[in-house]
């Protein structure tokens, strides 16, 4: 039998989110000219996007903001130009410096997610006792959605083989930060090589000077290369005498930063790509020049769907994925994973 109170708690639920209810099927016509849901507010996309990136540690890291409806490109302010000179006694002449603003170009594309509650799922939920029901509708309403744009962020290629599965559809909508970064000037094809703790020296190497000094550096890796790395410090692997170092590596992820640079784990960069499929990449640069962009006119719909006792949530967004300064990162991709004896 059906709990009233618990499709009651659900509707306050989806409504709080700003998950419209809708009357007829929900397609992207309909919900663009507003005729089978409605539009989130600003807020409720902010809180949305800042669910998201709470469930994709690594993205909240990065820059992802939200842009006006119709935006085409976003500022890029920097000096570029000293603004401290030496002066003589006397001398109050005045020399501002004016910013210089560049624009970085964006695209966002229209992107679909549909996903099905069931009525048996948000029972539990409300039997569990969970003191903000609302909350866990939110956070499930918000997770994959995290998962795909911190997929379609890094691994999105718009060459990608259509091989008519959802996550080809995901892929093939946006290039990505890899391929935009492949395509950067501080590329580095590794060929296969087998990682190595000089791969990191050499990496800053190819760092232009202007943005070597980034205090706000960070080495961007799959969770393997973080794990070779501390195997290589530790004297599980080495085979040399115990260190407190090479303890704290065998004993704590992420706990030695790569030559003093702090790395970030993201799961969205593959390791099995490449020839023989044991390859996998790396970045170097400020997080926050790599952008995931939406826009505010974001629209969100639910149905309840009789026939089968589930309701059906559809969310119509837009995305684009941006390196807004390609100079300031470096990018070596095709990097051998070592294996490990034991």
């Amino acid at each position: 039998m059906i709990d009233q109170s618990v499709l009651n708690a659900l509707e306050r639920a989806f409504d709080k989110v700003g998950i419209t209810k809708a009357e007829g099927v929900m397609s992207t016509t309909d919900l663009a000219t507003g005729g089978a849901g409605g539009f989130m507010s600003p807020v409720q996309v902010d809180a949305l996007i800042n669910n998201v990136k709470a469930q994709n540690q690594w993205l909240t890291k990065i820059r992802m903001r939200a842009v006006a409806v119709g935006q085409t490109q976003i500022p890029k302010i920097s000096l570029g130009t000293p603004v401290t000179r030496f002066v003589d006694e006397g001398d109050n002449t005045l020399r501002p410096v004016v910013p210089t603003t560049t624009h970085v170009p964006i695209t966002c594309r229209k992107a679909r997610s549909d996903w099905i509650i069931t009525y048996e799922d948000i029972q539990a939920a409300k039997a569990s006792g969970v003191p903000n029901f609302e909350k866990v509708i939110f956070d499930a309403f918000s997770t994959q959605i995290g998962n795909d744009i911190a997929q379609a962020a890094m691994q999105g290629d718009t060459t990608y083989t259509d091989d008519g599965t959802i996550t080809a559809e995901l892929i093939r909508g946006r290039d990505g930060f890899m391929k935009q970064a492949k395509a950067s000037a501080h590329s580095l094809d590794c060929a296969g090589k087998t990682f190595a703790a000089g791969m990191f020296p050499k990496l800053r190497s190819l760092m232009p000077w202007k943005w070597a000094s980034d205090p706000l550096l960070n080495w961007l890796m799959p969770d393997i290369l973080d794990i070779s790395w501390m195997a290589q410090l530790s004297n599980v692997y080495s085979g040399v005498p115990a260190t407190a170092l090479g303890d704290r590596a065998a004993t704590s992820r992420g706990s030695v930063p790569p030559f003093g640079v702090p790395q970030i784990i993201c799961p969205g960069i593959p390791t099995d790509i490449g020839e023989g499929s044991n390859k996998t990449s790396v970045f170097l640069t400020n997080p926050k020049n790599l952008t995931v962009c939406t826009e505010y006119g974001m629209r969100a719909a639910r149905k309840y769907r009789q026939e089968d006792d589930t309701f059906l949530i559809t969310v119509f967004w837009k995305l684009d994925f941006v390196i807004q300064e390609t100079d300031a990162c470096v990018y070596a991709y095709n990097l051998g994973l070592p294996t490990f004896a034991w």
